[in-house]
């Protein structure tokens, strides 16, 4: 058939045009597959950032709000265990376990307030003053202050 002084030609592409047409195709793919793959690993880190945070900043709030209506802080207590009595007098110890776990005893109860904690950090800043710290394993830290109701037995 001719078509304004050009014969086309009804039988489809060549196979040069089909391997050129499959191998940008080919490229195409693989730039947006790398992409996809970026984001769904970036996706990943950025939820368990948010996980750590959530999970260390659910720990300290429990261990700070007990601590502020804490009785006594037990003589004991060091940078990286906290023992006191709570209000209901209880006797309760915060540590960092082995499994880099934020447990709360109670008694006879272990209660495991936070995963992926790499350590605890207690610095009694006066009488009735403590810094709490909590690094996670990822690298993130949190630190709060908090007032005591009571003074460390054997710190004033």
């Amino acid at each position: 058939m001719s078509l304004g002084g050009r014969v086309w030609d009804r039988r489809g592409f060549t196979l040069v045009e089909l391997l050129v047409a499959m191998t940008i195709l080919l490229l195409v793919l693989s730039v947006a597959n790398g992409l996809f793959y970026g984001s769904i690993i970036s996706l990943r880190h950025g939820e368990e950032r948010t996980d750590s945070r959530e999970n260390l900043r659910l720990g300290l709030d429990r261990m700070s709000r007990e601590l502020r209506m804490a009785e006594e802080i037990a003589e004991d207590s060091d940078p990286s265990n906290l023992k006191f009595t709570n209000a209901e007098g209880d006797a309760v110890h915060y540590f960092v376990n082995a499994s880099n776990e934020l447990v709360r005893t109670a008694g006879n109860q272990n209660l495991v307030l936070a995963s992926g904690v790499a350590e605890l950090i207690l610095v009694y800043v006066s009488g009735n003053q403590v810094s709490i710290t909590l690094k996670s394993t990822s690298g993130l830290t949190l630190d709060t202050m908090v007032t005591l109701r009571t003074t460390q037995k054997g710190k004033d």
